[in-house]
This record gives C-alpha cells, sequence and structure tokens, in this order.
C-alpha cells in the first residue's frame, strides 16, 4: 500500500466499507479528535472489528491519552492541535519548546 498516499487522501486508498467508515468517523470535521466511543457510535461496528482497523492502518492515525475523555484518535492528515493541558506541556516539553510559534 502506498502510505504516504493514503495519508494525504485516505478515500483513495481505503476502499473496505466498514474500514472507510472508521476513516469517516475520524474525518468527521465536527470533531478535532474522536473517542473509541465516538467511532463505535457513528459507524455502528463492534469494539473489535473497530480496534482491528485502528491496529491495521495505525501508520495513518495518531492517538494521545486525555486525562478527560481517555484515547482519543485523529487522522495524520489532520492538524488540529490538541488542547488538553497535560497532553500541551508534554508536547513542550518533547519538543524544548519550540513547537508553539512566537510573535
Amino acid at each position: 500500500m502506498n502510505w504516504s498516499k493514503a495519508i494525504e487522501d485516505w478515500k483513495q486508498v481505503i476502499t473496505n466499507p466498514h474500514e472507510a467508515a472508521v476513516f469517516s468517523a475520524l474525518d468527521n470535521p465536527e470533531w478535532d479528535w474522536r473517542t473509541f466511543e465516538g467511532i463505535e457510535r457513528d459507524t455502528r461496528l463492534s469494539p473489535d472489528e473497530i480496534r482491528r482497523i485502528l491496529g491495521k492502518y495505525a501508520v495513518l492515525i495518531r492517538s494521545t491519552q486525555s486525562t478527560k475523555y481517555g484515547t482519543l484518535y485523529q487522522l495524520k492528515n489532520r492538524t488540529t492541535q490538541t488542547t488538553d493541558p497535560l497532553i500541551d506541556r508534554a508536547l513542550d516539553f518533547i519538543s524544548m519548546g519550540k513547537r508553539r510559534k512566537t510573535a
């Protein structure tokens, strides 16, 4: 599979209806990040099927931990940053403060 092409536009690569449903839930513009429960609600797929798809395409999906919502998922081609303070602090530490633009 051409992963770089898939990262740019999953609709050109993901053709299985169940897999496309998960990607569509992740690509929903109403949400920056998706909870597992949100993906499950939108797709109506079994938790095992969702886990299988998330694992199969892990190279296309980022995940992070939220203190409020647990594990969150996002397509790697989305650019929205998290607003969870714990994650913000961790990302700042990892990037040595270079991830934020200065005026």
